[in-house]
């Protein structure tokens, strides 16, 4: 492996926590303005990066005081900006965007009559409602409010929420901190982002109405796959590691058992379906939905396998797991997790879900579906029979590839939304 980037690699880890701590604060900072604007900020999640400020001053990585300043001011630069939106282009702008916020009219007619007779209320208590806190100071702007009576009560709600939104973060620091004494910290940090998926999932599908009644198929595939990894981590990092006694046993009983032939035929499989072989499968199929101008499916396949590389890689950098000594080819760099599992895992969900489940024939589809499964097992078993990875190494690559493929389904969905917003009628 090259020294130089890994040498640029681990800089940047034993950095990391300056690098957070300076960026934290910048993020927090913008992301604040940016979630007070109409259209920014309904993708802006400014409230939970706030949340998480609270959360990473309690576990040390930022400090209180400053988390509570850059989320207040930013707030408060954001609902002006709104404001001015507001005061400037009226109410006319609202229904040419209204679409790509799915609003309907009468909605946007009881905002303006509560405005109209309790402005004070509104400003303070739509900054706490995620659906009206990027609209409500421009709303107030196209009123005609005075300036000076929206700015005294702006102050009162942008203080208010951001000071209770850091305690909410705080308080959950405290809780993690308990709990990761007993599950470990990454699989406590998997469990919370997955219940964030979750959040985002139903406040998504709640607002837009894209997801189907089988991509609750695909989220469960999320939740398990991403659970399945930070477990693996857990294992691979952690003083105690219940899967290491089940990683040598399996790897002493393969060593037990090679057949040349079979060998042979391990080698030429795993050379076939290597990432890099993948990655230019996958390339070629950006380029030809792209010619086609199927710009989801191209947008698919370029998330996943760019994510999978990127989370393979480190992972790896990451964890160091040295491989076993009883490999039958030859292999540089980490083990932990497996590139062919996860490419094998990340590919066959893809194929899946791009060709499969357009198969019209109930048989040839759970036929095709099979052998895309199969297919992909004997892929990641190929790296373990040729004892060049650890099961576990194994286990984490697969889950790792089904997340990685399965999370890039419903984020092509919610891009497509913002994309080609659903008109309310």
């Amino acid at each position: 492996m090259n020294n130089f980037p890994h040498h640029i690699f681990s800089a940047f880890i034993d950095n990391l926590q300056a690098i957070v701590e300076h960026g934290g604060y910048t993020l927090l900072f913008i992301t604040s303005i940016l979630e007070g604007i109409p259209l920014l900020g309904a993708v802006i999640p400014g409230q939970t990066i706030i949340i998480l400020g609270g959360f990473f001053a309690k576990i040390g990585v930022l400090k209180l005081t400053p988390v509570i300043i850059y989320g207040t001011l930013g707030a408060i630069i954001g609902d002006a900006l709104s404001f001015e939106l507001g005061r400037k282009y009226g109410y006319a702008f609202l229904d040419k965007v209204r679409s790509y916020l799915s609003i309907k009219v009468e909605h946007i007619e009881k905002a303006k009559a509560v405005i109209a007779t309790h402005t004070g209320k509104a400003i303070i208590i739509g900054r706490f409602n995620p659906l009206t806190r990027t609209l409500t100071s421009f709303l107030v702007g196209a009123s005609g409010a005075h300036i000076k009576k929206f700015w005294f009560y702006d102050i009162i709600g942008c203080v208010t929420w951001a000071v209770s939104s850091v305690l909410i973060g705080y308080i959950f620091g405290a809780g993690y901190e308990t709990a990761a004494g007993y599950f470990g910290k990454f699989v406590l940090a998997g469990i919370i982002i997955a219940l964030l998926i979750l959040w985002a999932y139903r406040f998504i599908n709640s607002r837009w109405h894209i997801f189907v009644r089988y991509d609750i198929f695909t989220l469960a595939l999320v939740i398990l796959s991403l659970y399945a990894t930070f477990e693996t981590i857990q294992d691979a990092v952690g003083r105690y590691a219940p899967m290491i006694h089940l990683d040598i046993a399996i790897n002493l009983w393969m060593t037990a058992h090679i057949v040349p032939a079979i060998t042979e035929i391990m080698k030429y499989i795993t050379h076939i379906f290597s990432p890099t072989v993948f990655s230019l499968v996958a390339l070629v199929a950006i380029v030809g939905y792209g010619w086609k101008k199927k710009w989801q499916q191209a947008a698919l396949i370029a998330i996943s396998f760019g994510g999978i590389t990127f989370w393979t890689w480190l992972l790896k950098e990451l964890i160091e797991r040295t491989r076993p000594i009883t490999g039958l080819i030859s292999e540089t760099g980490y083990s932990f997790p497996s590139g062919h599992a996860a490419f094998a895992a990340c590919a066959g969900v893809v194929a899946v879900y791009l060709y499969c489940l357009h198969i019209k024939n109930l048989h040839m589809r759970e036929l095709a579906i099979t052998a895309i499964v199969l297919t992909s097992f004997l892929i990641a078993f190929t790296r373990i029979y040729l004892g060049v990875h650890w099961f576990s190494d194994i286990v984490a690559g697969y889950a790792l590839g089904v997340f990685a493929a399965s999370f890039a389904v419903l984020f092509i969905k919610y891009l497509s939304a913002l994309v080609k917003p659903i008109r309310v009628k």
